[in-house]
């Protein structure tokens, strides 16, 4: 067998399969957009750093904060976002909360999908509500001040 040395010999060998395989090429596979996009308050300093972490940790929605796009465009409540990051999914549903966090969490690597199943469990989804609820209501008061340590 061939050693491949170059993207364009990949490319020319990709062409000289027969099309009835169809096999994309090269020029064919467009990059990965993200459809699901969680929105959070783009001034809450522990919102954007846990947002930058996730993103960093390989989620594979979008990030969006609530000041740069149309609310009522995307039909969400806007007094709601005050409390609360949304997940807007590619279907049209929207999810607030933990359960934002949880689908945010189920687009990444397989140990974070794990971790966003477990947030909905039964048994596990109520504490994940009270404890969402406590550290939201925490960081209107000042607490997004300590979210990042260098």
């Amino acid at each position: 067998m061939a050693r491949i040395e170059s993207v364009t010999e990949t490319d020319d060998l990709l062409r000289s399969i027969p099309d009835k395989y169809d096999v994309p090429t090269l020029e064919s596979v467009t990059p990965f957009t993200p459809r699901t996009f969680l929105l959070i308050d783009g001034e809450c300093r522990l919102c954007t750093t846990v947002a930058a972490l996730g993103q960093r940790l390989g989620v594979g929605c979008g990030v969006e904060t609530l000041q740069s796009v149309d609310l009522a465009a995307w039909g969400i409540d806007a007094s709601r976002m005050q409390n609360e990051v949304a997940l807007r999914s590619d279907d049209g549903v929207t999810r607030h909360g933990h359960e934002a966090v949880s689908g945010a969490l189920m687009t990444g690597p397989w140990f974070l999908r794990l971790v966003g199943g477990a947030l909905l469990w039964r048994q596990v989804a109520p504490l994940a509500r009270r404890g969402y609820r406590w550290v939201a209501r925490r960081r209107r008061r000042g607490a997004t001040e300590v979210a990042t340590t260098r």
